[in-house]
């Protein structure tokens, strides 16, 4: 071990009483051995003798600097003869050595592994759900920020909107499913205490990216633990957090009664309200406050053709200054930002890539389809001859040229049957759910299995790394939302399930078939077969 290495590993470590080992082997008659030529294996050799100096910085660094450090408590020593050859495990008392060093060195490191679990369980038993939940969202936020250009109008509307204290009516920002609405409340949520001060606190939620925000109680529930929270008040009891006529009161009594000022302002900002279920009525609108007190300032996004949620709202809020559009995105805009997406992945595209995804951009200028388009040329290499390539002409049509990508990579039947379960689930699908459509489905199975038997004798699944395989080509797609106290994986952008209720579900007989295996397999009518051998088709014997 170098000198380098004990700095990093012991002297540099914040607690190394708690993170750190040492073993020391001393070789008692290494001195009088100085001619066996594997000495200068084991010690600091000039000119056929000991190195003085070598041996005096080793003795300082052993005695003083990693004993002060480190304590005698968590150093070990060994003191063996010389033996020719050095470490020779045919001597007996090297072999000892060798078998005390391992078995004090196993027993050391358990020791230190099972203390560090228990100080890892005990931090995690500190951190609540609303830690967890705080932290998705400001990972997602971060997330959506690093590519993001331009849009310099919409956020001086925004922030102009923001920090006019005098305005009481919530900010509603609109557009269609790809504008890029979630990256532009990103970067406000980001920007806001940029805007307002350092003592703005800022509370976002990218509802539907995370089970806890999927639904508009637990959203609000967690809203109001934060901001209790941030404030110093009193947290809501529980009984008021699971009624959600009494939470969405206490909700408003909350925004009424905050000590807010001009100083230490509160922002909420939350995305894609479309993405709530439709739990409580919450496209309904009627628990977004109207108007808020001073120095509280409330932002949401919606899609304006769903659910008819933006029509509820303009019942509501008449007040047109309210409302703020994202338009399409300029060409220069999207040059800008696929450029940084390129040298994010330090990925170069040829002059003729570049111009093929810019030609195809020009035709549907939305945030969405041009990163449907740059995560099909991000395969591309620098060989890749872009004559006959086709990127699509809208969102739509790049959705279904990747499912199609997927279908050759993984299979058209698996990748075909696994997106249109998916589909086909009306709150979406926990992934052991999915994974058990996938193995009751004949097609599947014979598919998969057409050549070789499961590789288990009489169990019939699907592996499980087959669908881990098509989720990951995939995942920046799906949301994680809660569902009948479950976890599922759904489409995030509405277009996703459009375009996989056109390209799998067109033809009715399909369509009736993946909705009857599923509403069958939640009635507890069919069986995953477990023990049932497996038999192949006679066209495969």
């Amino acid at each position: 071990m170098t000198e380098e290495e004990i700095e990093h590993g012991i002297l540099g470590s914040p607690n190394p009483g708690a993170q750190s080992l040492c073993y020391i082997r001393h070789i008692s008659d290494i001195e009088v051995k100085l001619s066996d030529k594997y000495c200068r294996n084991f010690t600091d050799i000039s000119r056929g003798k000991h190195d003085v100096e070598a041996q005096e910085l080793l003795s300082k660094l052993k005695r003083d600097r990693v004993l002060q450090r480190l304590g005698e408590n968590n150093i070990t020593r060994f003191e063996i003869p010389w033996s020719d050859g050095g470490i020779n495990v045919s001597d007996r008392l090297h072999e000892e050595y060798l078998n005390n060093f391992c078995h004090k060195f196993e027993s050391d490191v358990q020791k230190l592994i099972d203390k560090s679990l228990q100080h890892t369980v005990k931090e995690k038993a500190k951190e609540s759900s609303l830690y967890k939940e705080v932290l998705h969202h400001s990972w997602f936020c971060q997330d959506k920020c690093q590519s993001f250009r331009g849009r310099e109008d919409i956020l001086e509307r925004i922030q102009t909107s923001l920090i006019d204290f005098n305005r009481s009516e919530p900010m509603v920002i609109f557009g269609s499913s790809g504008s890029g609405k979630t990256s532009i409340m990103a970067v406000v949520a980001k920007s806001a205490r940029e805007w307002l001060g350092d003592g703005a606190v800022c509370i976002f939620r990218f509802l539907g990216t995370s089970p806890e925000s999927s639904s508009i109680r637990s959203t609000i529930a967690s809203i109001c633990l934060q901001i209790c929270e941030v404030y110093s008040m009193d947290a809501p009891k529980a009984d008021i957090l699971e009624d959600y006529s009494q939470l969405i009161r206490f909700f408003h009594g909350l925004i009424g009664s905050l000590p807010v000022s001009n100083v230490r302002p509160l922002v909420i900002i939350l995305d894609s309200v479309d993405q709530l279920s439709p739990t409580n009525n919450a496209h309904l609108m009627n628990w977004l406050p109207k108007k808020c007190p001073q120095f509280i300032k409330i932002a949401i996004s919606v899609l304006p053709k769903y659910y008819d949620i933006l029509p509820n709202l303009r019942r509501s809020l008449p007040i047109e200054s309210a409302y703020i559009e994202v338009p399409m995105l300029t060409i220069e805009m999207g040059k800008e930002i696929l450029e940084a997406w390129l040298q994010g992945l330090g990925r170069t595209l040829t002059g003729e890539q570049f111009e093929l995804v810019l030609s195809s951009f020009m035709q549907c200028p939305q945030p969405l389809f041009l990163k449907l388009i740059f995560t099909e040329a991000s395969r591309w290499e620098s060989y890749t001859n872009v004559f006959g390539l086709d990127l699509g002409s809208d969102v739509p049509q790049a959705i279904r040229l990747l499912f199609q990508r997927l279908e050759r990579k993984h299979g058209k039947t698996l990748t075909s049957r696994a997106l249109g379960y998916i589909t086909a689930g009306r709150n979406g699908l926990t992934e052991n759910e999915l994974e058990d459509a996938l193995s009751l489905d004949d097609d599947v199975i014979d598919d998969v299995y057409q050549y070789w038997d499961p590789p288990v004798e009489g169990v019939v699944r699907l592996p499980n790394l087959l669908w881990a395989r098509i989720r990951h080509d995939i995942d920046e797609f799906l949301a994680e939302r809660q569902a009948n106290g479950k976890t599922v994986i759904a489409w995030y952008h509405r277009q996703f399930w459009e375009a996989a209720q056109t390209l799998y579900f067109s033809d009715p007989k399909e369509k009736q078939s993946r909705h009857s295996l599923l509403s069958e397999y939640f009635q507890g009518r069919t069986v995953i077969q477990m023990c049932n051998p497996f038999r192949p088709k006679s066209a495969h014997v």
